[in-house]
């Protein structure tokens, strides 16, 4: 039986974006990827022509999300810009105008099974892009589009990571 202090992750499985007001929650198609550094300010104290001490902060977080494909909704939440669906299936038609000011901020919700029946889950709480979606249309490939993100502080913590004994669904709540 996997307990908290031994968890094997696997993979991606699932990683979900949420505005930063919680009103609208995308899934991204075909998670690939959630890179995660924690950042940090280290400060060093001299004399003496030596180090005599330091001091690190953590400040909040850093990293990467890949995804295959696309959803013009997800792209849409992160960069602020206006998404529309008009029609109905099977001529449904989904517009993303490029017409932010500037980017929000978005929570990210990411999750990965262990190798028995555990998973674990890490929340970034306030995200913001620091790239524009990346992304390339190539013959005989699948497009896989990715972004980088940097995480601030909100009420005093950046992000939780959630090992659950048996595996669960994400939780989107505070």
């Amino acid at each position: 039986m996997t307990t908290p202090n031994d968890v094997k992750p696997f993979g991606m499985n699932q990683i979900i974006l949420v505005s930063w007001d919680g009103l609208t929650t995308v899934n991204l198609p075909a998670s690939r990827t959630l890179e995660f550094e924690e950042t940090v300010v280290t400060g060093e104290f001299t004399g003496d022509d030596e180090l005599q001490g330091l001091m690190t902060v953590p400040t909040g977080v850093k990293g990467k999300v890949e995804a295959g494909g696309i959803s013009l909704e997800a792209y849409a939440l992160l960069t602020g810009h206006t998404y529309a669906a008009t029609g109905s299936t099977p001529n449904q038609v989904g517009t993303m105008e490029g017409d932010a000011v500037r980017y929000p901020y978005f929570k990210i919700y990411g999750k990965s099974l262990g190798d028995e029946t555990d998973d674990i889950h890490i929340k970034i709480f306030k995200a913001k892009l620091t790239s524009g979606l990346k992304g390339s249309f190539k013959y005989g490939e699948f497009m896989a589009s990715e972004f980088e993100i940097m995480g601030v502080k909100e009420n005093g913590k950046a992000f939780d990571f959630v090992i659950n004994e048996t595996a669960a669904e994400i939780y989107t709540g505070s």
